[in-house]
């Protein structure tokens, strides 16, 4: 199982730019990324972090979990201190109803 994250601030345009590359190569035609994502505080539905196994000093631009509710962060500058580093995902709701019809005793 992947732990997704909630992101801590919202993607500035160069991170939306490659949420759009990403979305192409899996075959997903959008033109326009910024209006199929809805806004949601500072977080964005559709959009989420994941760590990417490594743990160090993130460089500026990167993305790291950080938090006692881990969300992810972007890098203003290179830290000195380690953090998990993590990269942006999309993802996809989809809801599943499964209805079983209950015997009635006789």
């Amino acid at each position: 199982m992947i732990d997704l994250y909630p992101l801590g601030e919202c993607p500035d345009p160069y991170d939306w730019n490659n949420l759009d590359k990403m979305l192409d190569k899996s075959g997903i035609n959008c033109r326009n990324i910024m209006s199929w994502y809805k806004p949601l505080g500072n977080n964005v539905v559709g959009i989420m972090a994941v760590k990417t196994g490594e743990m160090r000093p993130p460089k500026a631009g990167e993305w790291y979990i950080c938090g006692t509710t881990p969300h992810a962060w972007k890098a203003k500058e290179d830290y000195q201190t380690a953090y998990e580093i993590a990269k942006l995902v999309t993802t996809r709701t989809k809801t599943k109803t499964k209805i079983t019809e209950i015997p009635k005793d006789d």
